[in-house]
């Protein structure tokens, strides 16, 4: 973020200059004028529902729709799809959520139908693939602290660019935030809502989105946020990927998360008593000294010391020492979620390592599916249409895009530099004194896994105060950490003073 400078010129020429100035501004930084006239939006209000919720009886109504969004010369350029929940007979300054999934390429399927909605979709960790499929009302909502709006970036959901223009244009970090900025606000701006708390929410590289949302509004349009909720963060994507010859750190995040899963699936040496919690600790202080040191002498590490880590390694993760040696005691993840059960003939989930289901090929170096992922997006996809089309009464044939190819997508920012939202956030909580963040961990997440998670608060170089401010939960599931209801239920109750007022 850039500070502006207060104008110290006067008289009719400056006054003149400053005109143009704003002008070139206003047309410099603007990627859709979403300004008037522009045609109604698609939209459908629904009746008056109510529910029971763990705060007691919830009036609401709810809204689907599409936001036209134009450049500045009036011309239609995509339609955005969302969904909004509002709290009946609620206060004049009550919160406003916009919550986002990530892909990038993902619908907001997800936190809407497992999370914060009022429905949610229940998943059963064996079986469960094959409808009918349950999904009920979510006493664990946040539609009890704030208002919700669920959207889908482009080419996701019912969102579409329009004829003519090709949606490949917004296929970026930078583009993307620009585009969801825009949308967040227009949509403020009809509802009235610019002086109420406002927050926004994100999952995976959905946090990467909305850290750079809450910096490009508050940069651009002077817009706060009170607040972000992020769910399996994802900063930095190079910290979550392997075999990369010279970058060797996401090997030591991923360490802990082998841990926890071997420990679940009881591949660890037999330790009386000791808790996963425990596991992940003594892994932890291994990645963190001898590990790191070891990976750092790269080609140097002589073959009896990388064979006493390949060793450690072993009791650490229940994969085979010689197997880890072979592979120059550097474990991808998703030939972990391969190995870990391959004597049985199964592979391991990598949104969530607990899930575990046949192998396709038994031989396989890397896993060739997730089961996880199954057990998950086939019960969430089915409710979703159903409930939108028969419960909202969005009906017109089209199909919901709940996750899309979005390649290539274009992860350098301005200048050429890789995707890092660190800095960004540094910025939020130095220069917005009362911004909050909430930050959920899964233990048994391997998409984003926990100790890269930490990684990334550990290094925002704030003052104490400023870490007052940000809170970081471990949850015992996985990357999607809601559909466990035991930790979606805890996840409410330390959300609800997230959202009080200041006093």
């Amino acid at each position: 973020m850039e500070m502006t400078k207060k104008s110290t010129l006067h008289g009719p020429k400056s006054c003149l200059l400053t005109l143009m100035t704003t002008l070139f501004l206003t047309l410099s930084f603007s990627l859709v004028s979403l300004e008037e006239p522009q045609q109604p939006a698609d939209l459908f209000i629904s009746s008056p529902k109510s529910m029971e919720t763990t705060e007691g009886k919830l009036k609401y109504v709810m809204e689907a729709g599409k936001e036209r969004l134009f450049d500045h010369e009036g011309k239609e350029k995509v339609e955005i799809f969302f969904v909004a929940y509002f709290k009946q007979e609620a206060e004049d300054d009550r919160p406003l959520t916009f919550c986002f999934n990530g892909g990038p390429g993902s619908s907001a399927i997800w936190l809407h139908m497992g999370a914060f909605g009022p429905k949610r979709v229940e998943v059963k960790m064996e079986g469960g693939l094959t409808p009918p499929f349950e999904t009920e009302d979510n006493p664990y909502t946040l539609l009890d602290y704030t208002d919700l709006v669920f959207v889908d970036p482009v080419s996701t959901g019912f969102s579409k660019a329009v004829k003519g223009e090709d949606p490949k244009q917004y296929y970026g970090v930078d583009e993307d935030i620009k585009l969801m900025s825009e949308f967040v606000r227009l949509y403020v701006t009809k509802k009235g809502r610019w002086n109420t708390p406002k927050y926004l929410a994100g999952e995976s590289y959905g946090t990467a989105r909305v850290i750079g949302m809450a910096d490009y509004l508050f940069e651009k349009h002077r817009m706060s946020f009170n607040g972000l909720i992020l769910i399996s963060t994802a900063t930095n994507l190079s910290w979550l990927r392997g075999a990369q010859p010279g970058h060797d750190l996401p090997y030591v995040f991923f360490l802990p998360s082998y841990t926890a899963a071997a420990h679940y699936h009881k591949r660890l040496p037999a330790k009386s008593r000791e808790t996963v919690e425990e596991a992940i600790a003594r892994s932890r202080s291994y990645a963190e000294g001898p590990y790191l040191l070891a990976l750092m002498q790269g080609d140097q590490l002589p073959d009896n010391e990388k064979k006493q880590v390949a060793d450690q390694l072993s009791l650490l993760t229940g994969i085979s020492s010689d197997w880890i040696f072979s592979s120059n005691i550097r474990i991808d993840p998703l030939s972990f979620c391969e190995q870990l059960l391959r004597a049985e003939g199964k592979v391991i989930g990598r949104f969530d390592s607990r899930f575990s289901s046949g192998a396709l090929e038994p031989h396989a170096e890397t896993m060739d599916y997730d089961p996880s992922q199954d057990s998950i997006f086939i019960p969430y996809v089915a409710a979703l249409n159903q409930y939108l089309r028969q419960e909202i009464g969005w009906d017109r044939g089209d199909e919901y895009r709940y996750l899309v190819n979005t390649s290539p997508w274009n992860y350098c920012r301005a200048g050429n530099v890789q995707m890092n939202m660190g800095s960004s956030l540094r910025e939020i909580l130095i220069r917005i004194p009362d911004f909050k963040v909430y930050s959920a961990l899964g233990i048994y997440d391997m998409a984003t896994p926990l100790l890269s998670q930490e990684y990334i608060f550990q290094h925002l170089n704030l003052s104490e105060t400023q870490k007052k401010n940000i809170k970081q939960s471990h949850f015992p599931a996985g990357h999607m950490m809601y559909t466990d209801v035991s930790s979606l239920s805890r996840m409410k109750q330390e959300l609800k003073p997230f959202f009080s007022r200041r006093k």
